[in-house]
């Protein structure tokens, strides 16, 4: 499976500044989460957004570069998931519950270990957990864009 680091600043940041795979070699990232990094085409930079930026629009309102986290986020983000962790949860038996896959799609629900990461001030975190620390009304900037597969 392949998917996507998106840097996020506070201001933006000049191109050649971006950071890029050799900032997520020096972390934890692969081995805990990843396989390899690589960058992305430079050309492919308004798709990868574009693909950031699909089933989002309640969450973040963009303008080229910058993004704004907009009132509701974090319901309208995790509206669904919190339903199928409700409807998962009530169906689980005690067997399931012991069961080391049943257990895996729950906490799947609720932290998606293998989907979009948010690279800020020199360290990954998972999309999910930064919906849910970030201020809504807050401002950034996607800065460089570096694919991972796992």
């Amino acid at each position: 499976m392949n998917n996507r680091i998106y840097q996020l600043t506070k201001a933006p940041v000049p191109n050649n500044e971006w950071f890029n795979e050799d900032d997520i070699r020096e972390t934890s990232f692969i081995g805990s989460v990843a396989d390899c990094v690589y960058n992305q085409p430079s050309e492919e930079r308004e798709s990868n957004i574009g693909w950031f930026m699909r089933y989002r629009e309640e969450v973040f309102a963009r303008d080229g570069n910058k993004i704004t986290v907009l009132p509701g986020a974090k319901h309208a983000y995790f509206k669904r998931r919190y339903e199928q962790f409700k409807k998962y949860a009530v169906q689980m038996t005690l067997d399931d519950f012991c069961d080391s896959y049943e257990t895996w799609v729950l906490q799947e629900i609720i932290q998606n270990k293998y989907h979009i990461y948010i690279y800020r001030n020199g360290k990954w975190q998972s999309l999910d957990h930064f919906i849910r620390v970030v201020e809504e009304g807050s401002v950034f900037y996607i800065g460089g864009i570096v694919g991972y597969r796992c």
